[in-house]
């Protein structure tokens, strides 16, 4: 049996969570007292979400000590303390890629978010979530400086709660800015790919390991910026593929971001370094494509 995401508990009272956690352990003893082969992927280093971090990282240990493989996309993930002592269940093979998966439709993506046919457009594209950091990204964008006109594009599902605070901030309410916190159909997200000069995504390196946001952009030839999280660690031409950076504090984190963007920005004088950027991004996806990890991944389940 393979768990993703075992470890994510989403009970919205204190008793729900403990209930949900409990659970979990139990059906955890089940598969170990049943002789079940269990395989775990983990994902991130803690929960993204505070208030369930302790119980999350009680369930990583419970799920470490109890299955029989531990799958790793990337290295850094042998360092996360909960299960750092079963370094002899790990398997690294990294994610793979998404080549073919999304299709262009000939959406007019300009038309729709009303951007001129002669900017350049940065594209966010997945759920809209604070570990994500969206009003560090607005905030980094307005400060940043461009060679050519850029609009920043957000496109991915929202919570109500949370479309509404972003919505009230000043920073989102920008010529340059356009958003739409609703859900991405996989039939519209090749049009979205084909118009973005490149993606972004500043995640939390608190908490965020890996992103299949990332090799989605690489299948499709697009640079990306975002922090050096694990998986981006693993890279070992990381300033050939896209704009990566290391950060410590909040206020670090938007200074490196605004950095990146300027860098992309100045970049933006010469487009084709972009695209050469995009090109060098797919063929590393094609030396890591699932195909290429196919016997790798049989052996997991032997």
């Amino acid at each position: 049996m393979h768990l993703n995401w075992i470890e994510r508990i989403h009970g919205k009272t204190k008793f729900r969570q403990y209930i949900e956690y409990y659970l979990r352990v139990a059906f955890l003893y089940f598969l170990s007292i049943s002789h079940k082969r269990v395989i775990w992927t983990v994902h991130n280093k803690v929960a993204h979400n505070a208030e369930t971090e302790a119980l999350s990282c009680a369930l990583m240990s419970r799920t470490a000590a109890l299955c029989w493989r531990i799958h790793i996309l990337c290295h850094e993930t042998e360092n996360i303390p909960q299960i750092a002592q079963y370094r002899d269940k790990m398997v690294h093979i990294p994610h793979g890629d998404y080549f073919g998966d999304y299709l262009c439709r000939n959406l007019n993506i300009r038309q729709k978010h009303s951007i001129p046919e002669d900017a350049q457009i940065l594209l966010f594209i997945g759920a809209i979530q604070p570990y994500k950091n969206i009003e560090l990204l607005l905030r980094a964008f307005r400060r940043a400086s461009f060679s050519r006109p850029t609009v920043l594009l957000m496109r991915g599902r929202c919570s109500p709660a949370y479309a509404e605070q972003l919505c009230a901030q000043t920073d989102i309410q920008h010529p340059s800015i356009r958003y739409d916190f609703t859900y991405c159909a996989p039939e519209d997200v090749g049009d979205y790919l084909k118009e973005a000069i490149a993606c972004i995504a500043p995640y939390d390196t608190r908490s965020s390991l890996n992103s299949g946001t990332l090799w989605m952009a690489f299948s499709y030839q697009k640079t990306f910026i975002c922090p050096k999280i694990g998986s981006v660690r693993d890279i070992s031409n990381p300033d050939e593929l896209g704009y990566f950076y290391d950060y410590s504090t909040p206020e670090e984190h938007e200074q490196a971001l605004v950095e990146m963007l300027n860098r992309l920005g100045k970049d933006m004088e010469n487009p084709e370094s972009i695209v050469q950027k995009g090109k060098t991004c797919f063929e590393y996806m094609k030396q890591h494509s699932w195909a290429k990890n196919r016997i790798q991944w049989q052996e997991l389940y032997r």
